[in-house]
């Protein structure tokens, strides 16, 4: 799922929107446009807004590497049988070399980015929902700091055939982010998604294509099973990524309240981020 960090002024501005939130959706390998059933949904495609009953209380944290460190909290409800909406902060931060002219280094400093934002979905027809969403992005490196917009429109539609769902997410549509002296395109693109959900919906398949206008292309496909009643296990694969073999498998386990084991429900993800490693990622989930 995308990048691994912003890489600063002079790149694809806020290329950190496209890292993936929730450990759930990243033991998935990303591959969660059409399953977005959840508060961590509401980053992959705002039409599933529409699939959340009541209250979900969202968190989630990454330590991609060394110093770079991911976190992200969200909340949504429902407001009728027709709209829902959602809100949440997603925010990274790094420490970062600095050098003198020779490449020497002579000292750190930090890198913050983040990204407010806010969702809305509706239900206009049985089995359709649409979703919007919205972000207002700051990017700061040592001394220069950008500001910008990005918004997604999503579509979930849920077919008569076996369960299966489609997604599409037209995804950080705004305009470029501004720097003092330059200014940076947002990652946009589009992504497609189908998922399925079968054997009274212990056993789900998902998979998802995804365009970056940039010319990058993203595939990922992923299976959950639940094995008892609170207990799932995930696999994911990045069909596309630059790896070899076993090395883009993610894997995962999902414990929630069905369990009788504790209150909410717990994600982990174990997420390969070659070269550099393998990054643990947790999620915790109330529900209202």
């Amino acid at each position: 799922m995308g990048a691994l960090a912003a890489g600063g002024p002079g790149t694809v501005g806020a290329d950190f929107l496209r890292l993936g939130i929730g450990a759930r959706p990243m033991a998935l390998a990303g591959a969660y446009t059409a399953i977005s059933d959840d508060v961590f949904g509401m980053a992959s495609n705002p039409a599933g807004l529409s699939q959340i009953i009541n209250a979900e209380l969202g968190s989630y944290y990454a330590n991609i590497i060394g110093d770079v460190h991911h976190g992200w909290i969200g909340f949504t409800h429902d407001i009728s049988d027709m709209w829902s909406y959602g809100v949440e902060l997603n925010m990274l931060y790094a420490s970062e070399t600095r050098r003198d002219s020779y490449g020497d280094p002579i000292g750190t400093y930090n890198v913050g980015l983040g990204a407010l934002g806010g969702a809305i979905s509706m239900e206009p027809l049985p089995g359709l929902s649409l979703g919007l969403s919205g972000h207002y992005v700051v990017q700061k490196y040592d001394q220069e700091v950008g500001q910008g917009f990005a918004g997604d429109f999503g579509i979930l539609y849920h077919t008569r055939f076996n369960g299966l769902r489609v997604g599409v997410v037209l995804e950080n549509l705004g305009p470029k982010v501004e720097f003092q002296e330059l200014s940076e395109s947002m990652p946009m693109g589009v992504r497609v998604g189908l998922g399925s959900s079968m054997f009274q919906q212990t056993l789900t398949v998902t998979g998802d294509f995804a365009y970056g206008f940039e010319g990058t292309l993203e595939a990922c496909a992923g299976v959950e099973w639940e094995a008892v009643r609170g207990v799932s296990f995930r696999v994911g694969y990045d069909i596309l990524g630059d790896f070899d073999s076993w090395s883009g498998v993610s894997l995962g386990i999902g414990l929630d309240a069905l369990s009788g084991l504790m209150v909410g429900e717990l994600d982990y993800a174990f997420v390969p981020q070659l070269p550099m490693g393998y990054v643990h990622r947790v999620s915790y989930t109330l529900k209202f």
